[in-house]
Order: structure tokens, then sequence, then C-alpha cells
């Protein structure tokens, strides 16, 4: 009995060591917001156990290309790198942090990540061969877009409209027309 219960303790211990492999401590929900001028690229890793998408710009397109979080840590995803359509995209807070300007910061791979959004569903195939169908996430942005971009606007009923922000045609009631 005593083996038995040593070997499940030292299956856990090794199970949670790779659960959390590359990562170090967090500083929660702290008043350092994240360096984005000049709208960088993003490079994503999501905790597939959390549901948590962590960002950082510490990376050149190059070195995230040739990264891989390694057999030691099947949890994290590498996401494609990310880089905002709107001319100015802002980060107000991570989620969880109780208001904006308050950030939580982690180093993963040696490098400082911040908390950008919660997974809070996923339909569809799910994470694995780098296809997402469709989520569901919690996060906290400001998005400024140009009089002249054109954007692609999609409404919770599905419905997708296309056209300048504040040009859009609209209906008697304030509905945009132009149905893509």
């Amino acid at each position: 009995m005593n083996s038995l219960l040593f070997f499940a303790t030292t299956l856990l211990a090794v199970t949670l060591g790779f659960a959390f492999t590359g990562t170090q401590s967090r500083d929660y929900c702290i008043r350092i917001s994240p360096d984005t001028a000049g709208q960088p690229v993003g490079f994503e890793l999501i905790d597939t156990i959390r549901g948590e998408v962590w960002v950082t710009t510490d990376w050149t397109v190059e070195a995230y290309a040739a990264f891989s979080p390694g057999l030691t840590a099947p949890h994290w995803f590498k996401n494609e790198p990310r880089q905002g359509d709107a001319a100015k995209a802002i980060a107000l807070r991570s989620p969880g942090c109780p208001h904006d300007g308050k950030f939580t910061y982690q180093t993963i791979y040696n490098r400082t990540f911040f908390h950008i959004a919660d997974i809070t569903r996923i339909t569809g195939a799910g994470l694995t061969g780098g296809v997402r169908v469709e989520s569901t996430v919690n996060e906290h942005h400001r998005l400024e877009f140009e009089i002249n971009e054109v954007n692609v606007i999609r409404l919770e009923d599905g419905a997708s409209y296309q056209g300048p922000i504040d040009q859009l045609p609209r209906s008697p009631d304030g509905q945009p027309l132009a149905a893509l």
C-alpha cells in the first residue's frame, strides 16, 4: 500500500512539474502598462490548462517561428503572431484585475508576458493542429480606427457589415445596411 501511495505521489509531482514548465511566478494586477507603442507584433502563448492567453512583444518573427514549447510543456499552445487591424489598440487591463491600468505579468521561457485574455469557450476542432473554429474570450481593449479605414463588423446575431467605421449606411432605426 505504501509503495502505491509513493507511486501516486511521485506521478502527481512529475505531472505538475511538466504542467508548469517554462513559467515562473506571477505578478498580479500591478500598475505597469505593457509597451505597445507603435502597434508591435504580439506573440501569444495559450495556457490550455487554465485557458489563459499571454502575449509578449519580446521576440522577432523569425525567432518566434523557430520556437517550440517542447514536449515538457504540452499545455502551452503557440498561437499565430498578432498585429491589430485598428489604427490603435490599447490593452486596458488583464482579466481578473478590477481596474483599468493594472496587468498581470509572468516570465515564460525567459521572456516577460502579460495576461491579455481568458478563453471562456471554444467550439469546433479546438486547439489541435492550429485550428480554432470559434472562441469566446474575456479581454479588455480599446480599439481606435481612422475614419477612412474599412472594417468588418460582426454583430452578436452573426450578421456581418463592412465599411468605414463612421460612414456605414444605416436604416431609419440606426442599423447598418451594408451587409456582406
